[in-house]
């Protein structure tokens, strides 16, 4: 056999394939029909090359394609296409050969690689590829009742597959569901384009009749052709044809149905193939939907939803991406696969999309619906300026002054917050609740230097906005400002001093600094008491915050002891329902459950939950909350259907009151995905896991992880946002070199920032970048506790442990060093006195075992422990021993996973 090993691709030979107008398919030697082939073929059983063939996966017009089986130099399955026996004309061997070498020239994780390539001893010509053992993309998130959500997540690589074809010169001309194919990859699932068989270089225009075989058939599949592809003329393809055939894959994902009858489609011909696609116009999604009758209410369960809400969400801005991708006109279509892909991504993040209205109140009325919280809070500001213009007035200012203070609030208005809402009046740029935000607190600057009861109004509210959209760090340095105004000008005592001390406190647990909040909220409850009253609302209220304060800083024992106070005030006043109490009742519940008492946490759950519902109302965001954590229990119990039960309630609920992709709903959503790890149902965690990645991908841009060196201090900033599975799956931002043999390194982790208690930094080894991978770790968590976290064996045959000690007070060093395969983690306040921190495994004492390579990553890595909140951590100190490269400080970095692989050994150890 002559066997072909430069296979890698070569544009140039890809020109030439293309220039020979293979399009065309001369196909003088007509295809033996299905099944004729088997006589002369090679038969299940039989070798090409170094493969061993083993059943047919399919067959086309020109070739075979088996499954195979590769035994040299390794072990795997592939899939080889040949040409048929007897396709040897001319024009048949070069479209097989454009398909071989387009393929080989594309490098993308969404489009199959192309692995080998040769002629058979017959002289055919093959090539082999990956194995994609997956489904049409269609049939998968039919399957798997893949949300709305995710299915554009999907389509959005599909879209940015094809951009990368079409930057290499290549249209696919052939893109439907069965060309597309969903595999899960640790987890998650991926889409990959498969078949390039009548893909065409761009450079090639298209002669007349170029899409019709001899036979007057036309190539390609005509549920999916672009009108330009049946119009036939002197007209090109381009690569809008593709965003057609994208926008028809769209419609189906999101209706179910094709945009024209496929019957008619398929037998009524060429010609009528060309009145359908040229002269009638598809309905429009929810058109389409609702003509499906009973149907529907089978496709919207397929999509995780129902009939009503999916008719609503399919109602104007959802349909307008694939109608748009449709036109009939190229010039109205999207320009390429990536402005299709963008806008599949603002749609997801609730931004204006290009296929929608450019009108001025389109993109207002969007921001305002996508940023309810800041229009609220803009109209609160404006308020809260009026209120503080009356309160100046009445107690010292002169007529003339206010009447100038009324146009700088007038003025701060108008150049901020309402300028923001108004996109012609901005300078370019997304419109954020950030960015508003920011734009107030920049003009705020010496505006009110005579009117600092105003300031400390604004800064207060400003200060409450910016904490309850996750800027926690900002949020607190407005509240600090606002309580120093207030103390000075109206007194520790006033009640107004007093809710900026409480909320100041509240905003440092928040941020995950439990330390700082702990005598800010001590000295609001003392003074609430005092002034209101210990039964007062807000000073229940305040005791019950600093209860969970005290669980964060792990006092157990005190948060208890707070909670019972609440209860029995509020129950010697006859309120034993006030929304304190059930809050309190809650907290109880969810310090048992630490302690590992499951019936009292169960008892007290349950409890606060039916108080929530009666008092509160079904619709209350603490419904949610309480029955994640009720879920949350009986898992820990391991009562996995009565688990369930709660958790997919709790999403449901969240979703309804939040929003799908709210933090709230998506920590909900990372529970239940513990749950079916911990229950051994893969399938239903690899779903609700794609949702979450869903939900990052639509936001990819704000939580995507990032490194910055500062030379001068020799200090690092590195962001990362991840998602936290209890032991299951962790997500972190890896800056990273190679070690090579023994080494060690060193870190001081001075201040994690917008982070939720449970947020780790620290320093990391491991074999490689791969999710399983074997991997040792010293973590710090915002309240001081230092963890050891490592995974000895890969893939199935062991889970991630830790230890922890602490808390410990920041800026506090780790060291891990590696000798061998023993890996030992430290941690010291100083730097000199280091202390080991032992392994979580009862039967270790010692340093751990882990087998690795002589080559090795080492680290600094750093987790949000939060599907939708990044955070920033400061480390300086950072060395290395050992043998590393490259020289200098660290460069590289990229998000990265941890996943356990043997879900019935994952042990939860979060609380919600």
């Amino acid at each position: 056999m002559k066997e072909d090993t430069s296979f890698g691709a070569r544009p140039e030979r890809l020109r030439r394939l293309f220039a020979l107008g293979i399009e065309d398919a001369d196909e003088s030697a007509p295809a033996p029909a299905v099944g004729s082939w088997g006589l002369s073929a090679e038969q299940p059983g039989s070798r090409i090359g170094r493969y061993r063939l083993l059943r047919v996966l399919g067959e086309g017009g020109m070739g075979i394609v088996y499954l195979a089986e590769q035994e040299h130099p390794i072990q795997r399955q592939v899939a080889l296409k040949v040409i048929k026996p007897g396709m040897d004309s001319q024009r048949i061997v070069a479209r097989f050969e454009a398909e071989r070498q387009t393929l080989a020239l594309l490098d993308h994780p969404n489009i199959a690689h192309v692995l080998d390539a040769g002629t058979t001893e017959a002289g055919r010509l093959y090539f082999v590829m990956e194995y994609v053992q997956g489904l049409p993309i269609t049939e998968h998130c039919d399957r798997d009742r893949v949300s709305i959500e995710g299915r554009l997540a999907l389509f959005g690589q599909v879209c940015d597959a094809i951009q990368h074809a079409h930057e290499k010169g290549v249209i696919h001309r052939d893109l439907k569901p069965s060309n597309i194919l969903v595999v899960v990859q640790g987890g998650t699932a991926v889409p990959k384009i498969i078949d390039f068989g009548v893909a065409r270089a761009l450079s090639r225009p298209l002669a007349e009749g170029a899409l019709m075989t001899e036979e007057n058939q036309l190539v390609g599949t005509p549920e999916y052709m672009s009108p330009e592809q049946v119009r036939g003329g002197s007209e090109a393809i381009d690569v809008r044809s593709d965003v057609y055939s994208l926008g028809v894959l769209l419609y189906v994902l999101l209706t179910g149905a094709l945009p024209f009858d496929p019957e008619t489609l398929r037998q009524g011909g060429p010609d009528t193939v060309r009145r359908v696609l040229l002269e009638e116009d598809p309905k429009t999604p929810s058109r389409r939907l609702a003509a499906l009758g009973a149907q529907g209410e089978s496709i919207a369960g397929q999509r995780d939803t129902e009939v009503r809400t999916l008719a609503k969400r399919l109602h104007r801005e959802l349909e307008w991406i694939p109608l748009k991708a449709m036109a009939k006109d190229r010039e109205r279509r999207y320009r390429s696969a990536a402005a299709l892909a963008s806008d599949i991504r603002s749609y997801l993040n609730g931004a204006p999309l290009l296929a929608g209205p450019p009108s001025r109140s389109y993109r207002i009325r969007k921001f305002v619906r996508r940023n309810r919280t800041l229009v609220a809070a803009a109209t609160v500001v404006a308020l809260a300026l009026a209120a503080g213009a009356v309160v100046s007035l009445t107690m010292y200012v002169r007529a003339q002054v206010q009447a100038q203070r009324q146009q700088a609030v007038s003025d701060l208005l108008n150049n901020t917050v309402l300028a923001a809402l108004d996109p012609t009046r901005r300078q370019g740029g997304e419109i954020t609740v950030l960015s508003v935000l920011d734009g107030v607190s920049d003009a705020l600057e010496g505006r009110f230097t005579d009117a600092p009861l105003m300031e400390a109004e604004i800064r207060h509210r400003l200060g409450m906005t910016y904490y309850r959209q996750g800027a926690h760090d900002v949020g607190a340095r407005h509240l600090q400002r606002a309580l120093d105004l207030r103390r000075q000008y109206l007194g520790e005592d006033d009640l107004a001093t007093i809710d900026s001390l409480f909320e100041l406190g509240n905003v440092h647990r928040r941020r995950g600094h439990p330390h700082e909040g702990q005598p800010l909220l001590l000295e609001a409850v003392a003074r609430r008491t005092r002034l209101l009253g210990e039964a007062h609302d807000k000073t229940l209220y305040a005791k019950t915050i600093l209860a969970t304060n005290c669980v964060a800083l792990g006092r157990h024992g005190e948060a208890l002891r707070l909670c019972q106070e609440v209860l029995e005030t509020a129950r010697r006043a006859g309120g034993e329902e006030r929304s304190a109490a059930i809050l309190a009742a809650y907290r109880i519940g969810t310090v048992h459950a630490l302690r590992g008492n499951y019936p009292e946490a169960e008892r007290w759950i349950d409890g606060a939950l039916r108080s929530a519902r009666r008092v509160l109302g079904e619709d209350h965001s603490w419904r949610g909350t309480f029955t994640d954590a009720l879920g949350w229990v009986y898992l820990l119990q391991g009562r996995f259907a009565q688990s369930e039960q709660l958790l997919t309630e709790a999403v449901s609920h969240e979703s309804r009151v939040f929003g799908a992709a709210h933090p709230y709903t998506l920590l909900s959503v990372e529970t239940l995905v513990g749950l079916y790890v911990a229950w051994d149902r893969p399938e239903e965690a690899s779903k609700w896991r794609a949702r979450l990645a869903a939900a990052k991908s639509a936001d990819a841009g704000s939580l995507a992880g990032s490194l910055h060196h500062d030379a001068q201090k020799n200090a690092y900033a590195i962001r990362g946002c991840g998602m936290d599975i209890y032991d299951v799956f962790d997500e972190f931002h890896f800056a990273h070199k190679t070690l090579r043999g023994d080494g060690s390194i060193t870190a001081r982790v001075d201040q994690i920032q917008n982070t939720d208690s449970w947020a780790k930094t620290g320093v990391m080894i491991r074999r490689t970048l791969d999710p399983t991978s074997e991997h040792a770790s010293v973590f710090i968590t915002p309240t001081g506790v230092v963890t050891f976290h490592y995974r000895q064996v890969p893939r199935g045959a062991g889970f991630s442990r830790h230890g922890a000690v602490g808390p410990v007070a920041l800026p506090h060093r780790v060291r891990l060093t590696r000798r061998g395969a023993t890996f030992t983690a430290e941690h010291s306040a100083d730097g000199v006195a280091w202390q080991e921190v032992r392994s979580g495994d009862p039967n270790q004492s010692g340093p751990v075992e882990i087998a690795m390579d002589e080559a090795v990553r080492v680290g600094l890595a750093v987790t949000s422990h939060h599907v939708g909140r990044v955070a920033e951590a400061h480390v300086s100190g950072v060395a290395l021993t050992g043998v590393v490269a490259p020289e200098g400080p660290f460069t590289l970095s990229e998000d990265i996973g941890l996943q356990t692989i043997t879900p019935s050994q994952s042990r939860p150890v979060r609380v919600p």
